[in-house]
């Protein structure tokens, strides 16, 4: 656990806690559920004393916040809070004895979910749009790059299983390419993923454990060799930047899936990014 603050939420525990237990409620299990969840989830923290206080301070706090506090957490806390005189939890002990709150509801669950498939084409037209896009070459703004998806990357919720619960990305590659207007289908045919500009400077990064065999760690080699993004960009920020898909599912071979050592992409760093691969 990260400690950055002496408030109850001022660490990183206390912060996985609510997120937790809100992501569970918005999935749409029971309260009971949510509660038995939220235990199993986090008792291996019950080894240390202060870790099982932030638990069931944190938990009551949220399940009052929410018009949910059972019995048991409550108790749980108030054993917590029985002799203190810090302000912050004489105000929650004040706050979970008192009449309870209506309950709320919460939100849909929201996983993200990538836009496109594996082998698509995008086309992106290079702009400047803010003072962080200085480093855009003049003689490459309004022309067109491509990239392809390549890949899908799944990042964990919270502490639930990723293979239920994730955010996926897309993972595009920089093809060698940039023009004026699209190539057909055919001339795609000859245009090949852009290379690195500095081999060398490549690291132990490109290698990652693959599997384990008979205690020996065996090794494969991540493909560095290649431009490559995590696409994080939004469905709103794809419509802003006026990046389409121009052509679907072209030879659709998996390139690289997994996210290690790959910069993410974002709309505050694509020019800037596409820029210094081209000038």
């Amino acid at each position: 656990m990260g400690s950055w603050g002496t408030k109850l939420y001022q660490n990183d525990l206390a912060q996985d806690l609510k997120e937790e237990y809100r992501t569970y409620l918005k999935i749409g299990y029971s309260d009971l559920e949510v509660e038995n969840l939220m235990i199993n989830s986090f008792e291996e923290e019950f080894e240390e004393e202060d870790k099982e206080k932030i638990f069931w301070l944190v938990l009551a706090d949220q399940e009052f916040k929410l018009g949910r506090l059972s019995t048991k957490v409550k108790g749980k806390a108030l054993n917590y809070l029985e002799n203190t005189e810090t302000k912050e939890l004489v105000e929650l002990k004040n706050r979970i004895e008192s009449e309870p709150l209506q309950r709320k509801k919460l939100g849909k669950f929201y996983m993200k979910r990538s836009l496109y498939n594996v082998g698509d084409i995008l086309a992106y037209k290079i702009k400047t749009s803010s003072s962080s896009d200085k480093i855009v070459s003049s003689d490459l703004i309004d022309k067109y790059v491509l990239f392809k998806v390549t890949g899908m990357v799944r990042f964990n919720i919270g502490y639930l299983p990723i293979d239920e619960f994730y955010n996926e990305y897309p993972v595009v590659t920089l093809l060698d390419w940039i023009g004026n207007e699209m190539p057909d289908i055919e001339q795609l045919t000859n245009i090949h993923q852009k290379k690195r500009k500095k081999l060398e400077e490549k690291t132990i990064i490109n290698y990652l454990p693959d599997k384990i065999e008979n205690g020996i760690v065996k090794w494969k080699k991540k493909n560095f060799d290649t431009i490559q993004y995590v696409f994080s960009l939004s469905k709103k920020e794809i419509k802003e930047l006026n990046i389409s898909r121009v052509y679907v599912n072209v030879r659709p071979e998996y390139v690289e899936v997994s996210s290690e050592g790959i910069p993410f992409l974002n709309d505050k760093n694509i020019n800037n990014s596409i820029t210094l691969e081209f000038k």
